[in-house]
């Protein structure tokens, strides 16, 4: 397991394996954690309170897709993300 843990790690360092990115303000980005291996670089935010980052995060869940099995599952069932966006109330 150890092996080929490592050779995912070589194979994803790889430059040509790599697109970097700049996210500009407004930008929207929908990536596919079942098909594609992501990370974001280190970055410095800045002290003024208007220029600093703002990023909200969205999990979109596909009903028609599979479950994945438990031992791959990256969410606990405490994660709001686990269960997708909750149907309000009556």
């Amino acid at each position: 397991e150890q092996e080929a843990i490592a050779y995912l790690q070589a194979v994803a360092n790889r430059p040509e394996m790599k697109i970097d990115m700049v996210i500009e303000p407004a930008t929207v980005q929908f990536i596919n954690n079942r098909v594609i291996l992501h990370a974001r670089a280190d970055y410095q935010d800045w002290p003024e309170p208007e220029r600093k980052r703002h990023l909200l995060r969205m999990w979109v869940m596909m009903p028609s897709w599979p479950r994945r099995p438990p031992e791959v599952q990256m969410l606990r069932s405490t994660d709001r993300a686990g269960g997708g966006i909750a149907k309000a109330e009556a």
